[in-house]
């Protein structure tokens, strides 16, 4: 497909490097010439200079002949007002990156007039994942399939854990609830594990099952910090920390704010009343400490400064044994953070691509099926992906045993109409259900494209 984007900060460049790796033709555009030729030397896109709102500029990127624009400038008025000209000009959907609070309950009223395919909140959908990891707090990351009914969780095996030196199919016997063992990764490599895989203390896991199964099954791994989150303290008073206060302060989290900017505390004590504001430096240890850093549950930072949230979090992983919680608001420190103990790390750039990417593959969608959803779990090196089966799907009625599956792939769950199965070798798919699939293949968009033809 040809795709347009408009705006080549963090996210855009992230979103068009996403795009060219799923074999899209893209254009990108930004005023700043800079910005074009950093991304147009770095990524195989097209480069425009100029306003994404203009309507020359739109012409000259080929908005006549594109399948979809996503506009992800900094400002969400431009951003819709690009989408605006592109469906005046084009015949091509629109995505538009909206990040200001104050438009939350406005957005389907927005989506509606401006027929907008979608809009994409990276700060929002951030929120949600840590306010999520609240809920358990052991597991590194968490996603959600089926609806939320399945979960995939990534969690380290511990020291003394019943895990070490098993085969995953000996742990598979011995455990009732249904659960799958469905990637793993050691000394930064992962992969798709066979049944005779041994598992090592120190191996980070990813377990596919129903929130109950998957609670007993890391209960029983031994992981510490199963305790429910009651309270946290945050770093950084921005926007993407006021969408994580309140949805805290609905789990009932007691949450405190540090930042040493008086007036981000003033107005964000006014959008988030209920939440105890600090104007202090939460660089200076002795800040933390006073206020119960050693006693808190939960600890996040938040800023704008890449250093400061990791060094933060280095500092709270040494004196507490709270859930850290790290955001990187840029890519080139991902395989730096990876390599250190700052807990579960988060990235706006990670989560607007899979936000997008599952967009436009299911625009992309072919005979049998279609992806629903999309995650990349495992430090993006895995992807796991929700697929809905269509009528004429030819690898339904027939038990996956007998089917040519490829390497590296792992039917870890099926939908059923509500009925969750974790399939064996018998196990047969139908039309109408959503199967997930883990793999650390790419450029999966059909069902079909997991047999080896």
């Amino acid at each position: 497909m040809k795709i347009i984007v408009v705006g080549c900060g963090k996210v855009g460049y992230a979103v068009a490097k996403a795009l060219v790796a799923e074999q899209h033709d893209v254009v990108v555009i930004d005023d700043n010439a800079v910005r074009i030729e950093n991304i147009t030397n770095n990524v195989d896109v097209m480069g425009v200079v100029g306003n994404g709102a203009s309507f020359k500029v739109q012409l000259e990127a080929g908005i006549k002949e594109a399948d979809l624009l996503i506009a992800l400038t900094a400002s969400d008025e431009l951003n819709l007002f690009c989408c605006m000209i592109a469906r005046k000009t084009g015949h091509c959907q629109t995505i538009a990156r909206v990040t200001n609070p104050i438009y939350t309950e406005e957005i389907p009223y927005i989506k509606r007039e401006l027929r907008l395919a979608m809009t994409l909140n990276p700060e929002s959908a951030t929120a949600g994942d840590i306010t999520r990891l609240c809920k358990m707090p052991s597991a590194i990351e968490i996603d959600t399939f089926v609806k939320g009914h399945v979960e995939i969780l990534k969690v380290e095996v511990p020291e003394g854990s019943f895990l070490h030196h098993k085969m995953i199919s000996e742990v598979m016997r011995g455990f009732s609830e249904k659960v799958l063992i469905c990637a793993v990764e050691r000394n930064g490599e992962v992969i798709i594990p066979p049944g005779d895989f041994m598992l090592m203390t120190g191996d980070k896991i990813a377990i596919v099952g129903n929130q109950k199964s998957s609670a007993a099954f890391v209960k029983k791994m031994g992981v510490p910090g199963l305790g429910k989150v009651r309270s946290a303290i945050l770093i950084g008073a921005g926007r993407i920390t006021e969408y994580v206060a309140k949805g805290m302060l609905r789990q009932g989290i007691h949450v405190k704010v540090f930042d040493a900017d008086k007036s981000r505390c003033e107005h964000f004590s006014v959008e988030v009343p209920d939440a105890v504001v600090i104007n202090a430096d939460a660089s200076k240890p002795e800040v933390l400490m006073e206020e119960g850093l050693e006693r808190v549950d939960a600890f996040a930072t938040l800023t704008r400064s890449d250093e400061l949230n990791i060094l933060l979090s280095l500092y709270a992983k040494q004196n507490s044994n709270c859930k850290v919680v790290t955001l990187i608001n840029h890519s080139n420190y991902t395989e730096v953070t990876q390599a250190l103990n700052i807990g579960s790390i988060m990235s706006l750039q990670n989560i607007s691509t899979e936000y997008i990417v599952q967009y436009v593959r299911a625009m992309r969608n072919s005979q049998g099926s279609n992806v629903e959803t999309l995650y990349r779990i495992m430090d993006n090196k895995v992807d796991a992906l929700e697929f809905v089966i269509g009528e004429n799907c030819p690898i339904c009625n027939v038990p996956l045993q007998e089917l040519n599956i490829k390497s590296d792939i792992l039917i870890s769950c099926i939908n059923h109409f509500g009925k969750i199965e974790i399939p064996n070798g018998q196990s047969v798919i139908s039309e109408g259900d959503t199967v997930v699939v883990v793999t650390t293949r790419e450029g999966f968009n059909d069902i079909t494209d997991i047999i080896d033809k």
